[in-house]
């Protein structure tokens, strides 16, 4: 006796063939459920021809989705019945792939869902009478299509070098060319005997659909033009937000959040500054597409009309939560922003920014307008400890061509690096934010602007320019607190805040030597690595960061533990004078 179990008419339900040794084999088709089966015998219309049998096994011999069989008699005889049904059904093939001892699954249930049923199947090797083949197989039946509105997975198996005799399979075609010997064997292998660079033309004509993308647009444009008369507002919205035009009242936007953004008193961290211009944007910009990577309670990515999409019912979302996955944010942001229509923007913590690193690449490489908000930004985030502390990680992303990583020192900074952003169409920004409380620096007529160059005179000096102390973020007010206490011993100091280094070197050549000048010493500090600052404080400056991980404290102690402090920093500024002068260096 032998029996096999397969879904041999791909309904979804498994059928049963049993071989009997007196010649009496059946083939039962399960007309029910896999819950509730109930077999009916098809034995006399499915042509199955056996004699005596002792072993079956179910497989796609030919590869057309459905399972044959192949059973074997007591002689050795072996019988193939191949399925020749064309019932319309769907299907699904499984096989599984592993880097261990069991490299092919042997064992592994696999569930499949399709048309709203259920399947498991076991990878099973079969039995010392009868092996299988390493296939979870399913029946889907006829209505298993994709869903309307939902994404479908194509799974394509590769094999690099395919085609290539010699080389197929191997590190040999991955970097270097095949050679004129292998290039002739693998046109002979694929039967290929045109010439170099020349398409056939049977081929080209299969290939082209100019025509029928001509006509598809013709369609398009035509519904599109057909839309616009019945919706001519909500069409010009459409064509603006897909030509990446801000909306018409972008500069009155723009003035009131700076002006919002100026008025600001007391100390607020910049990642709330950043909260703060999101709830005033979000229901101003409708194309912001906001979004955090599991982080929107720390990042503040979610302004007061933000809507996310898995608590939307039946508005209209505007924000993703995206999980534990900084890379899939940050590669999806791209891809938005590809698309058009949407100007998306994602946060995380600065130190994640790793796990994302190449797609924020990818963001400048591609000139796309993508808004990486990284909270979090220094040791002063305090006792998750080095970790989650950045200290490379700004100076790394600075490197990268074409981003504008911004890193404000209040709300106003703040303010002017979201609207910088988004007026900037040729790639991304990346806004370092701070955990920390930072003072306001207050207003004054020009300063916006000044910002948005990058690098500016914060606070003059007192008196004859003895030196000039530059800082991002949350140094800005140690460098003003140092500059207070140095003119009381009368050291005139500039403090100059550069927010942006990338827009502050695009700025011309008298701008920036205004702001630094090149015959005064430069001390710049910054809760990061140093080395970096070298290029604007030159050999005789002096850099006052952090060369190595933070630790795990409240933020006070950490910036006093490293030196970032405001006397630390004014007695560096003194021994800095005293060597190009030649003084004592004391007060």
């Amino acid at each position: 006796m032998a029996a096999a179990w397969a879904d041999y008419d791909l309904d979804g339900d498994l059928d049963l063939f049993v071989g009997d040794n007196d010649g009496a084999s059946r083939l039962l088709r399960n007309d029910g459920s896999s819950a509730e089966p109930r077999f009916t015998d098809v034995t006399a219309g499915s042509l199955l021809r056996c004699g005596s049998v002792y072993c079956a096994a179910w497989a796609d011999v030919d590869g057309d989705g459905d399972p044959d069989l192949t059973a074997a008699d007591w002689d050795n005889a072996v019988a193939v019945f191949r399925n020749d049904q064309r019932l319309g059904n769907h299907w699904l093939q499984v096989r599984l792939r592993g880097a261990g001892a069991n490299r092919f699954g042997v064992g592994a249930r696999v569930r499949v869902t399709a048309g709203g049923r259920s399947q498991v199947r076991e990878v099973f090797g079969g039995c010392p009478t009868a092996t299988q083949p390493l296939v979870a197989c399913f029946g889907l039946g006829p209505e298993a299509r994709a869903e309307a509105g939902r994404p479908t997975l194509i799974v394509c198996r590769t094999q690099i070098g395919w085609g290539s005799p010699n080389k197929v399979g191997t590190h040999d075609v991955h970097g270097a060319p095949l050679g004129a010997a292998e290039i002739a064997a693998t046109r002979a292998a694929l039967g290929w005997p045109h010439e170099p660079f020349v398409v056939p033309e049977e081929l080209r004509a299969a290939w082209d659909a100019r025509t029928a993308g001509a006509a598809a647009e013709a369609a398009w444009q035509a519904r599109f033009a057909a839309y616009r008369a019945q919706h001519p507002e909500l069409a010009a919205e459409f064509e603006r937000t897909q030509a990446g035009g801000l909306p018409e009242s972008w500069p009155e936007i723009r003035s009131e959040l700076l002006a919002r953004a100026g008025d600001r008193q007391g100390a607020v961290a910049s990642r709330k500054s950043s909260q703060n211009c999101l709830d005033f944007l979000v229901d101003r910009v409708p194309e912001l597409l906001g979004g955090s990577a599991d982080l929107t309670g720390s990042n503040l990515t979610a302004g007061k009309g933000s809507i996310a999409w898995h608590t939307a019912g039946e508005r209209t979302p505007n924000y993703l939560s995206y999980g534990v996955r900084e890379f899939g944010m940050t590669a999806i942001m791209n891809g938005v922003a590809l698309h058009g229509g949407l100007i998306p923007y994602g946060g995380t913590f600065a130190v994640f920014s790793d796990y994302a690193r190449n797609a924020i690449r990818m963001s400048a490489l591609m000139q796309q307008r993508v808004i990486h908000v990284l909270t979090h930004d220094s040791i002063g985030l305090g006792e998750d400890g080095p970790t989650h502390q950045p200290v490379e990680h700004i100076g790394s992303l600075r490197l990268i061509p074409g981003l504008d990583v911004w890193r404000p020192c209040d709300e106003l900074e703040t303010a002017v690096a979201w609207v910088e952003s988004l007026e900037r169409r040729d790639g991304p920004a990346a806004l370092f934010l701070s955990r920390q409380n930072l003072e306001q620096c207050g207003e004054r007529p020009g300063r916006a602007d000044d910002i948005a160059r990058g690098g500016y005179v914060l606070r003059e000096a007192d008196g004859p320019l003895q030196a000039v102390l530059i800082a991002t973020g949350s140094e800005v007010g140690i460098a003003l607190a140092a500059q207070r206490d140095l003119a009381t011993h009368g050291v005139a100091t500039r403090v100059v805040s550069m927010p942006c280094c990338a827009r502050f070197d695009r700025q011309s050549p008298a701008w920036r030597k205004s702001v630094l000048p090149t015959d005064i010493p430069r001390i710049a500090i910054e809760a990061g690595h140093p080395d970096p600052w070298r290029k604007y404080v030159g050999m005789a400056g002096e850099v006052v960061g952090i060369d190595r991980f933070g630790e795990s404290a409240p933020a006070p102690q950490l910036y006093e533990r490293f030196g970032l402090t405001a006397s630390h920093l004014a007695q560096v500024v003194v021994e800095t004078i005293a060597r190009e002068s030649g003084s004592d260096g004391d007060f």
